[in-house]
């Protein structure tokens, strides 16, 4: 089985913080107290990391505000139909890198389960803003 690399675009995020969450569930962060954003902000402010809260989930980094982040994946043929599949995303965040880090190898910062409503990739305070599927705002 061989990875393909594709590339899928940029996203942008104004407050310097990035979101990869479940789609399904990324408008009911308010209902369950503080919004994303917060939340995220606050990750962002110590690395990043997973967030959690009932069936919502987030990865979030910090990033950088002034400028497109280029996002690609790597695909693998689908076990079920051989059809391409993101296998993984990888993100360029237009940060430095720490003076210690291993700059040979990728930085994992997080997975999140398969959502049939997909991914959403964005900024922190954008993505307080989405729409749901029946078009109403969280």
């Amino acid at each position: 089985m061989s990875e393909n690399f594709v590339d899928l675009g940029k996203v942008t995020a104004p407050s310097g913080v990035l979101v990869l969450g479940m789609a399904g569930w990324i408008d009911h962060w308010p209902e369950l107290g503080r919004p994303l954003s917060v939340r995220a902000k606050e990750a962002a402010a110590s690395g990043g990391g997973h967030l959690r809260d009932g069936w919502c989930e987030a990865v979030v980094v910090p990033a950088a505000a002034d400028r497109p982040l280029p996002v690609r994946a790597t695909t693998s043929p689908s076990p079920f139909d051989e059809e391409p599949t993101i296998a993984t995303l990888e993100m360029g965040l237009g940060l430095p890198w720490p003076g210690n880090a291993n700059r040979t190898a990728p930085v994992r910062l997080g997975d999140l389960p398969v959502d049939r409503c997909g991914m959403v990739i964005g900024d922190a305070v954008g993505l307080d803003t989405w729409t749901g599927d029946e078009g109403e705002a969280g």
